[in-house]
C-alpha cells in the first residue's frame, strides 16, 4: 500500500509540474510559427544515447502539433568530454530514429547547466510565437521559471509540451519527482541575495564544475539525410 500511494504521489507531481510556469493564455500561432526545446542530460557513453535524452527527444516529436508547419527544434546541451555533446546526440536521434528533417534542427553545444541552456537559446527564438520546453515535467518546469526569470516577455509565449502520460516509464517517476523537487528546492535557496540575472549558486557550480574538464573535439552535426 505504501509503494502505492508512493508512485500514485510521484504521478501527481509529475502531472501538476507538466502544467505549471505557463501563461494564462496560450499564446496564438502565428507566421513565426513554434520552437521546440529539447534539453540534454549527461550522457555517460558519448557515443550513444542513453534512455532519458531518447525519451526527451520522442516526448518532443510527439509533442508537435499535426496541423501545423514543421517546428523548428533546438538541441540543447553540451559537453567537455571527447565525443558527442548532448546537444548532438538528441539531434541524431531526432533525425535518424523519427525522421526529423535536419534542417530544422540547431544544436546549441556549449551550455552546460540548465540555466546557460535557457540563456543560450534564447537568441534562437527571438522570432518565433510558441516556444515549447521538452524534458522531463519537473526539470522542464524549472527550465521555464528559468525562462521567466532572465526574460519575462519570452515566458509569455511558452506553450506545454506532452511530456506527462499517466504510466508512463512509472518505474522512474519516484525518483525523478525526488529528485526534481530536491532540485528545485536547491535552485530556490540558491537564488537567495543573487544579483539580478545571475544563476542560482548550484547552476553557476555545475557549469563550473563541467568547464574545468579539458576541451573536447565540437560534436558531429545532424546527418544530411
Amino acid at each position: 500500500m505504501t509503494l502505492l500511494a508512493g508512485w500514485l504521489s510521484a504521478e501527481a507531481v509529475h502531472a501538476l509540474a507538466a502544467r505549471a510556469v505557463l501563461p494564462a493564455r496560450r499564446p496564438a500561432p502565428g507566421e513565426g510559427g513554434l520552437a521546440v526545446v529539447v534539453l540534454g542530460y549527461h550522457n555517460e557513453d558519448p557515443a550513444a544515447i542513453n534512455w532519458l535524452n531518447r525519451w526527451r527527444a520522442d516526448v518532443a516529436v510527439r509533442s508537435i502539433p499535426r496541423d501545423g508547419q514543421a517546428p523548428l527544434i533546438v538541441a540543447s546541451g553540451g559537453s567537455r568530454r571527447p565525443g558527442l555533446s548532448e546537444a548532438a546526440l538528441l539531434a541524431n536521434y531526432l533525425v535518424d530514429r523519427h525522421g526529423v528533417v535536419p534542417e530544422r534542427v540547431v544544436v546549441e553545444e556549449v551550455s552546460l547547466s540548465t540555466w546557460e541552456n535557457i540563456a543560450n537559446v534564447r537568441p534562437l527564438l527571438a522570432a518565433v510565437d510558441q516556444v515549447m520546453i521538452v524534458s522531463n515535467p519537473l526539470h522542464a518546469l524549472k527550465a521555464r521559471w528559468y525562462v521567466r526569470l532572465q526574460d519575462p516577455t519570452l515566458a509569455t509565449r511558452l506553450v506545454p509540451a506532452r511530456d506527462y502520460r499517466f504510466g508512463e516509464r512509472a518505474w522512474a517517476k519516484p525518483a525523478l519527482a525526488a529528485y526534481g523537487l530536491r532540485d528545485l528546492a536547491i535552485a530556490a535557496v540558491g537564488l537567495w541575495r543573487r544579483p539580478t540575472g545571475a544563476p542560482p549558486r548550484i547552476d553557476a557550480r555545475v557549469a563550473a564544475a563541467r568547464r574545468s574538464v579539458p576541451v573536447r573535439e565540437p560534436g558531429a552535426a545532424p546527418p544530411a539525410g
